[in-house]
């Protein structure tokens, strides 16, 4: 019943004034960030991504409440809403709401909200860990400063996303030079503004990953106590949203700090893949399992994008299934799967991104040279997309979660374009 599209109507109603507040209080916050950003000269490039940021956001936000009617987005903006509500109009219901893992208290307040206020979700509150609330309660203060819009907080997350992007190109550009295209494709890739741009966590987690493993690949000496107050503010924001993105990204930069010049080293990081895979294949086997279950979730199985592939445990199975993943991951989804816009799109794009990438190695193909640092980046974008794949049936979560991985990948092809630059330049 909560999450059924006339429900969610009746929830979601977008009050004009508010709106018009909401997109005023955005300009402020934009005007304040451009006079930061003029401040510090900021490239002017940057600017008009901060825009198509902001476009991306609403676009977004447009679909999931005028066209999908539900969704994460639409859940989490009204807890946002009604943890507001509650702090302003009962303080001491509205301080157990936010941090009823202080006190059992708090705990016991929290379950009487939720069970009498139909009005406020209590998001995946009865969950553990309540990753989505967590991020509802991160998301009151941006609810607050643009005025309880919709549209407004879609735009400012947007916007705060836009920077953590543009942070994250500035780190990995001290040890990868991103140029043309591949900045290009760095920072616009269509699947990263949409589903990077809205209220949704992936929108500042997927930056933040990539900000914090950037920091760590690039840091040459001890950073100063504003730089190092900044990627400890970073990480830890990151671990209360994807606690497995903050270490994904330590790993990732402290492993491309290492010198993958040694059969050994590559010896061991498959073994270690392999582990991982071995113990976590039946769980992740059956989470799918669980989504594909027309008991639990027989409401995601009507019209939706779900692909197929046998997903079993132990030490061969799990390879397999993986392999079957990454395949999926790198290659889909397909035209004839397409039956929605979105998933039209990211079939589309997966096109291109591999057209793009084939002509790279047409071009540069016989003076590519060898770069196990970049390898190392595109080894483990391969296997997060993978692991994305095997863990959810849908597509369009797939496209969604898949970003962590083909970020690190286009990072890895960006250096082995650098290095194919760096012999032709010798050669010339």
């Amino acid at each position: 019943m909560l999450s059924s599209p006339a429900y969610l109507r009746g929830v979601i109603s977008l009050n004009p004034e508010r709106e018009l507040l909401g997109f005023l209080l955005l300009g402020a916050w934009a005007g304040y960030i451009a006079y930061r950003l003029e401040y510090q000269r900021a490239p002017l490039w940057v600017y008009g991504y901060l825009v198509v940021k902001v476009l991306a956001a609403w676009a977004f936000g447009w679909l999931y409440s005028s066209y999908y009617c539900h969704g994460d987005t639409l859940k989490i903006y009204s807890t946002a809403g009604r943890l507001w509500y509650y702090l302003t109009h009962e303080p001491g219901t509205g301080i157990a709401l936010l941090f009823r893992e202080l006190s059992k208290d708090f705990e016991e307040v929290g379950w009487r909200v939720y069970y009498r206020d139909v009005g406020f979700y209590g998001y995946d509150y009865d969950y553990s860990p309540p990753v989505n609330y967590r991020f509802a309660r991160l998301m009151m203060p941006v609810y607050a400063a643009v005025g309880g819009g919709y549209y407004g907080m879609q735009g400012l997350v947007g916007l705060l996303s836009g920077l953590l992007w543009y942070g994250a190109y500035r780190r990995w550009s001290r040890v990868i030079p991103m140029r043309g295209m591949w900045g290009v494709g760095f920072l616009f890739l269509p699947s990263a503004l949409f589903w990077g741009s809205g209220v949704l966590r992936d929108s500042l987690g997927l930056p933040l990953m990539l900000y914090v493993g950037g920091w760590v690949a690039s840091m040459r000496s001890w950073p100063s106590w504003r730089e190092g107050l900044g990627l400890m503010a970073g990480a830890v924001t990151l671990g209360l949203i994807r606690g497995e993105a903050l270490l994904l990204g330590v790993s990732v930069g402290m492993g491309y700090r290492l010198p993958w010049r040694s059969w050994w080293l590559w010896g061991g990081a498959i073994v270690l893949a392999w582990g991982v895979l071995w113990g976590s294949a039946e769980k992740i086997c059956s989470y799918r399992a669980s989504w594909l279950s027309p008991r639990e979730h027989p409401e995601l199985l009507e019209g939706a994008h779900v692909f197929l592939m046998d997903c079993v445990g132990g030490a061969l199975g799990s390879v397999w299934s993986w392999v079957q993943g990454a395949w999926y991951g790198l290659t889909g989804p397909y035209l004839w799967q397409a039956r929605k816009g979105v998933v039209l799109l990211a079939a589309v794009e997966v096109l291109a991104v591999w057209f793009f990438l084939g002509w790279a190695l047409w071009r540069y193909g016989r003076r590519w040279r060898w770069s196990g640092k970049a390898l190392f980046l595109v080894g483990v974008g391969v296997f997060i997309v993978g692991i994305a794949a095997m863990a959810m049936p849908f597509w369009g979560t797939v496209v969604r979660h898949r970003l962590y991985g083909w970020s690190l990948m286009w990072l890895g092809f960006v250096g082995l374009h650098e290095m194919a630059e760096e012999a032709e330049s010798r050669l010339g």
